[in-house]
């Protein structure tokens, strides 16, 4: 079976996550919340966007995960790689969450950090 961007599944205590990328930082944020690094993760955590223009549908996005970090609210995904529709969610979520700042940490293993905060 082949999968969309070619990543595979995984199945870990019962979780499910997207690929083993999104699982293996998954353990990294675990590890990072017990060491008191921050606090109060979540995983795939929904934001309503608000209504379509053009079809009038109520539109979400999903964060594969959000947490606390130094005074920081972080919502945070895991990308193979970004798509067009992505992109624009994320542009809209910045607009409508001006106090969250996003990460989205992919294969190359380095974080790129959008702050709206920061004009």
């Amino acid at each position: 079976m082949r999968y969309k961007y070619r990543n595979k599944p995984v199945l870990r205590d019962n979780i499910r996550f997207d690929s083993t990328g999104e699982y293996e930082r998954w353990t990294i944020l675990q590890l990072l919340e017990r060491s008191g690094h921050i606090c109060n993760l979540r995983r795939q955590v929904k934001f309503d966007l608000g209504k379509s223009l053009i079809t009038g549908r109520m539109l979400s996005m999903r964060w594969d995960y959000s947490y606390e970090d130094g005074g920081n609210i972080v919502v945070e995904d895991w990308k193979g790689m970004v798509t067009k529709e992505w992109a624009v969610k994320a542009a809209w979520f910045a607009e409508k969450y001006p106090l969250w700042q996003i990460r989205i940490t992919g294969r190359n293993k380095q974080t790129i950090v959008v702050d709206k905060r920061k004009g």
